[in-house]
């Protein structure tokens, strides 16, 4: 007896510390009475439909099949949270959502129908003899009304490599393109290898009365607004194209103009200091998008940027002509043949995007 309570004891320790795991299945029970020899007498029923059409939601777990698994599960949902049998005219909306949320949720909508008043007849009714004569020439088709993927409005995305930058996006209404604005700091990593050069031209003779050869630059940044486009190729991976405008803008370095032309007649009075300069130009690139968590992606991308229109602040210079009699400074000069060496073009970096 005592071993028989000690067993008791141990079992019930066990079993208060297991995990119970509660499945419940269900089928539908037929029987084809023609086969068992058994016959019945008709079953006749009257059917309630609701006068409004009635929905549910139903979140469709990862690792069912939406269209099939997930559909059926949304029909029995229905059934339960209204109370019918059947639904009449369903229409099925299916919507996959990527990013934070990243679920597929699936919208059954139709009206609701139950059966009353369900009894044995002896004969069937004229009304139900005549249906059944009807020609039954309708198919009945088992689709999806509607089929629509949400996508994240915005993304933003910051990389480093070839610049260090950032990067925001939105998608336009009723289209797959997206609006992008970025920004860029070269030479953050490093140093910037690009120079300027540039020519300063006496506005009252058009002689040449200085130049700037291969002046280092201080400060490179770039700016760009423009259209991208995202193609999937699989489930986690995108491949992106986009173009746009390209704003340049920066300083040189500071420099000491002498021996300012072949033309020994000119000579600088001040000290060169720094000069701001400005760029318009265009810009075509291409990335890929590797999804790493739900709203998270790396990425990999580049760029290549055309200038086209090159323009510098005039910095405060004095120049002297000292060709006549007298010497005399220049009232005025200009800029011309503004031009870069050494900019890259090809710019690559790497990073994280996150979508909302």
């Amino acid at each position: 007896m005592k071993k028989l309570i000690y067993t008791l004891g141990i079992s019930s320790m066990l079993f208060s510390c297991s995990t119970i795991t509660k499945v419940t299945n269900s089928n539908t029970n037929t029987m084809n009475t023609h086969e068992s020899g058994v016959v019945m007498r008709p079953l006749l029923a009257d059917v309630e439909v609701s006068q409004d059409r009635k929905s549910i939601e139903y979140i469709v777990p990862y690792y069912m099949n939406a269209k099939k698994e997930g559909k059926e599960n949304a029909v029995l949902k229905f059934k339960k949270t209204h109370k019918c049998d059947y639904i009449v005219d369903p229409v099925f909306e299916i919507i996959t959502e990527t990013g934070a949320k990243n679920e597929i949720k699936i919208t059954v909508n139709g009206y609701a129908a139950s059966y009353a008043n369900i009894r044995q007849v002896d004969s069937l009714p004229k009304s139900v003899i005549q249906y059944g004569m009807l020609p039954k020439n309708v198919k009945a088709l088992n689709y999806l009304n509607t089929f629509e993927e949400k996508i994240p409005s915005y993304g933003i995305e910051f990389s480093i490599l070839a610049y260090t930058g950032v990067q925001v996006d939105k998608i336009l209404s009723n289209s797959k393109n997206r609006v992008y604005l970025s920004y860029e700091g070269y030479g953050l990593l490093g140093g910037s290898d690009v120079r300027i050069n540039a020519d300063f031209i006496d506005k009252s003779n058009d002689n040449t009365i200085g130049s700037l050869e291969s002046v280092s630059i201080d400060s490179y940044n770039t700016a760009s607004a423009g259209i991208m486009r995202e193609f999937p190729l699989f489930n986690f991976m995108k491949l992106r194209l986009q173009g746009g405008l390209n704003v340049l803008t920066g300083t040189t370095g500071a420099a000491i103009l002498d021996d300012l032309s072949d033309d020994y007649s000119y000579t600088n009075l001040n000290g060169y200091e720094e000069a701001n300069f400005f760029s318009l130009g265009l810009r075509v690139g291409a990335g890929v998008d590797i999804r790493i968590y739900k709203s998270l992606s790396a990425i990999a991308k580049v760029h290549y940027n055309q200038n086209l229109l090159n323009i510098m602040g005039k910095p405060d210079w004095t120049f002297q002509n000292n060709s006549g009699d007298e010497p005399a400074d220049v009232e005025s000069f200009k800029i011309n043949k503004i031009r870069f060496e050494d900019q890259s073009l090809i710019n690559l970096s790497v990073g994280l995007r996150f979508v909302f």
